[in-house]
């Protein structure tokens, strides 16, 4: 017995010492095997049941928002902007037209927020420049910092340092709208109105009620200082935005952006404006998108947009509004209006980043021939200017399509983040987390579908009028809803179509959360009457009791369109069980190799597995 032992001791530490390695190998071979097959289930079934979701695009500001009230400065400063904000609160400083420096720039957003603007302004500091100003926004609304059922305004000026007038286009509006809504203490800040501001009090009176206005007065703060276009880091904001020609994924990559770019990139996801103005000098036109032009030609040529239209139409809407940009004498432009790529190309810019990820129908306004005027033409600049900004936010918000994606279960519950797409135009957009949404459209007739995870996809019809806009609200049903009929046929399914009815007669659903607007409404039927006219195939799920005399039932492909928009293919619970079974499988085999190791190691020591003891007797 001995030797015999002392064999099979040899025996298997000669085999033992070549499988370790071998099993190891095996056992991550299959670990691997089984996440894969996990991530192509997973994957599979998002491909099947879902739409893919576009870039995200709400995000929310984390360590670069904070209050003012939080916003810690040095003695130094807090003393100059004391001083700033008692001469701002005197009645003759709005008088004076001058550019202000960042620190009194800063004075005079909290002099706004603590004044006029009081009740109805939230003041924000979006993030630092490279040399570390802090650059601030201000919004202005009924109900400043929440979410609300209105199209969203930004305007953002100084993106090259050089180029300044926007700076006080921004702030004098900023001071126009809440003396105009009647926000605050007028008293308090506000003085007599210029003579272009006095126009427009009455128009700029509705803007508030209308729309949610996002004001950045500067993005480049270090770049105004030294009076040079780029900022601290000697980089061109405005060619260092992700680019959808050099990466169409446009990935944000806010460590590789300047502390500026990346600023603004969260703020405007934080936000979704409807529509921007992005204020530029060097000529006198509005410039829409693209910018970009593709291809390795880099020469200028028109670039247009899904949007070209309604961009265009926009941005004539500010050119017209102004006295003297969309006439004979802008010699350059006539118009007062280029496509951006056709002026010159440039790749980077906020323009087509701001349309295509946030969605937003950004124009760039040149507004002056000669950079950094002298301060004595503010004022006939502003004048020039204002109501221009006022025509293009009141286009916006009156004349832009606007609604709701609900919940067709009770048809109140907003769908949060539903996406919407206009047919033709391949840049869709995402509704708010109230479901509600804003589109600047072309004039004319558009087909909108709606769609979400969980959800049937919906397509509607509207009409969008040249001076009114258009509303459309869009009611979703549930995937796991059933349409109830009592007519013909009691119950069709969307889920799992195994047979296909032909019928012969209407069929009308009257279940009690039916849309009453939806196109197949019925009102003398009481219900949404399908099937009109010629026969239509349905999907029987098989529970269906059939009147053969309005119904036969006919082996057939399921009808295109009908069946859950996100495609057909196998459950995700079948591949869910070929996960798991592969994974037990997995185990099983893990678990018996482990037991014949260690009754290999107990024959090398000499001892059996049947709790006979060897001996050397």
């Amino acid at each position: 017995r001995g030797a015999r032992a002392a064999r099979l001791t040899e025996g298997c530490a000669t085999v033992g010492r070549g499988r370790p390695r071998a099993m190891a190998f095996a056992h991550r071979a299959w670990a691997v095997v089984c996440f894969i097959l996990v991530v192509a289930a997973r994957v599979d079934a998002r491909s099947l049941r879902r739409p893919s979701p576009i870039g995200a695009r709400r995000t929310t500001l984390l360590d670069d928002e904070f209050d003012v009230d939080s916003f810690d400065v040095d003695s130094k400063s807090k003393a100059v902007a004391t001083r700033s904000i008692l001469r701002d609160v005197s009645s003759g400083e709005w008088s004076k037209w001058r550019y202000r420096s960042n620190d009194e720039l800063a004075a005079t957003l909290d002099a706004l927020h603590a004044g006029p603007c009081a009740g109805i302004s939230k003041l924000t500091s979006i993030g630092t420049s490279a040399g570390g100003v802090a650059m601030r926004a201000i919004e202005i609304s009924t109900s400043p910092g929440l979410e609300q059922a209105k199209p969203g305004i930004m305007l953002v000026g100084n993106m090259h340092g050089d180029e300044p007038v926007g700076r006080e286009l921004i702030v004098r509006f900023a001071r126009l709208l809440c003396i105009a809504h009647g926000g605050g203490d007028r008293s308090s800040g506000a003085g007599d109105l210029d003579e272009a501001s006095k126009k427009l009090v009455d128009e700029a009176a509705s803007v508030v009620d209308g729309a949610r206005v996002f004001l950045v007065p500067t993005i480049n703060p270090d770049g105004f200082k030294n009076k040079r276009r780029n900022n601290g880091n000697s980089k061109d904001l405005n060619r260092d935005f992700p680019d959808q020609f050099n990466d169409p994924s446009l990935p944000d990559g806010f460590d590789e952006r300047q502390p500026e770019t990346a600023a603004i990139m969260r703020y405007s996801q934080s936000v979704n404006a409807t529509a921007a103005l992005n204020f530029h000098e060097g000529a006198l036109v509005a410039n829409y998108p693209y910018d970009a032009i593709s291809g390795t030609n880099r020469q200028a040529g028109y670039a247009k947009s899904p949007d070209d239209v309604a961009f265009k139409r926009l941005a004539k809407i500010y050119a017209k509004a102004h006295p003297s940009m969309a006439t004979p004498a802008n010699k350059e432009f006539p118009e007062g209006v280029t496509n951006g790529a056709r002026w010159y190309p440039l790749w980077g810019g906020m323009q087509d980043w701001h349309y295509i990820k946030t969605q937003t129908m950004d124009v760039t306004v040149e507004v002056n021939e000669r950079k950094w005027p002298e301060a004595g033409q503010l004022s006939s600049l502003w004048s020039e200017h204002a109501p221009a900004i006022v025509s293009y936010v009141h286009a916006v918000t009156r004349k832009s399509l606007t609604g709701k994606v609900l919940d067709s279960v009770d048809g109140t519950t907003p769908v949060a983040s539903a996406q919407l797409s206009v047919a033709g135009i391949d840049v869709p957009f995402i509704a708010s987390s109230l479901g509600y949404y804003a589109r600047f459209l072309a004039p004319g007739t558009h087909e909108v579908t709606a769609s979400a995870p969980g959800y049937y996809s919906q397509t509607r019809s509207v009409t969008v009028d040249a001076e009114s806009g258009g509303t459309l609200t869009i009611s979703l049903r549930r995937l796991e809803d059933e349409t109830p009929d009592t007519g013909n046929v009691q119950t069709f399914s969307k889920q799992k179509p195994s047979r296909v009815v032909e019928t012969k007669k209407p069929v009308v659903n009257r279940n009690s959360a039916v849309d009453t607007n939806d196109p197949n409404y019925d009102p003398e039927k009481g219900g949404i009457v399908w099937n009109k006219g010629e026969p239509d195939e349905w999907v029987d799920d098989g529970s269906t009791t059939l009147d053969a005399a309005n119904a036969r039932i006919v082996y057939a492909p399921t009808p295109e369109g009908y069946v859950q928009p996100w495609g057909q293919g196998p459950d995700i619970g079948f591949l869910d069980a070929i996960v798991v079974a592969l994974v037990v499988i997995g185990v099983c085999i893990w678990r018996w190799r482990k037991r014949r190791k260690a009754r290999l190691a107990a024959l090398r020591e000499g001892v059996q597995l049947s709790n006979v003891k060897v001996t050397n007797d």
